[in-house]
């Protein structure tokens, strides 16, 4: 598996997610062109990284709490910089995956990936203060105080 390959776990989920509407052939040739940079970091940093912001994103279709996406995509850039090391190269890839995709994403939900991707609390920030009921906390809906 290439280090392209393994970015495009995240990517393509974003993608079919945010982005039905544009010409798929313009986005991944965007992404791919992005990717082709990224060749040096390891691959198991990458498959972590992918594999944990690839989970939150797929959290957004799975459970119907509400207005969550914020809070998605702030969880996802916090777990894989948590969980896969906690360095500057989790948080570059981390990065770097948000940049590639770019295209699919507005400035509201980067700055979400950026909250989390710093280590802050995604829940507090994107949670019940945007009508979001998930909590990541418990792994499921809860009720806002």
């Amino acid at each position: 598996m290439s280090i392209t390959s393994g970015l495009l776990t995240i990517v393509a989920l974003v993608v079919v997610l945010r982005c039905s509407a544009v010409s798929g052939g313009t986005i991944w040739d965007a992404i791919n062109n992005c990717l082709k940079e990224e060749r040096n970091e390891s691959m198991d940093a990458v498959q972590c990284v992918t594999t944990q912001m690839f989970v939150q994103l797929y959290l957004i279709r799975v459970y119907a709490c509400g207005p969550c996406a914020y809070l998605f995509h702030c969880q996802a850039g916090l777990n894989a910089v948590i969980r896969c090391g906690n360095d500057d190269v989790a948080r570059h890839l981390v990065t770097v995956v948000s940049e590639c995709v770019d295209v699919a994403l507005t400035m509201d939900y980067r700055a979400a990936v950026q909250h989390g991707r710093s280590g802050y609390d995604c829940e507090a920030a994107y949670g019940c203060r945007f009508r979001c009921r998930y909590s990541p906390s418990k792994g499921f809906c809860s009720k806002c105080a």
